[in-house]
């Protein structure tokens, strides 16, 4: 039973719940946009329940792609988050800091001229 309880929690946290139904009422609105085509343009019968088959095919790719990804806007938990004690990294570059004659130092990707 913990194990289930365990997989809801897991459901929950990475919000399956809103990837499904999201997923759910675009294929409707696939299947509603479908049927008025065909009913309009003359499609082959096929077409309908083809339409279908692939969107139930395409179910549990996007929801173990979700599952898989953390969640729906890509958040990062606590154990993914740096120590706090580590200090935040600063760039640098292999030339020294020079600076412009306004006392401004030049961006760095502009050449390096050699000029001071």
């Amino acid at each position: 039973m913990s194990s289930l309880k365990r997989l809801i929690h897991e459901i929950h946290r990475r919000s399956l719940w809103q990837v499904l139904g999201f997923y759910l009422a675009v294929s409707w609105l696939v299947l509603q946009v479908v049927d008025v085509i065909g009913n309009n343009f003359g499609l082959p019968g096929w077409v309908a329940p083809a339409s279908l088959v692939l969107l139930l095919l395409g179910l549990p790719v996007v929801l173990g792609t979700a599952f898989v990804q953390e969640g729906v806007g890509g958040s990062r938990s606590s154990r993914d988050a740096p120590p706090a004690s580590t200090p935040p990294r600063t760039p640098t570059s292999s030339r020294p800091h020079r600076r412009s004659p306004s006392g401004r130092r030049p961006p760095l990707w502009l050449p390096d001229t050699g000029v001071s």
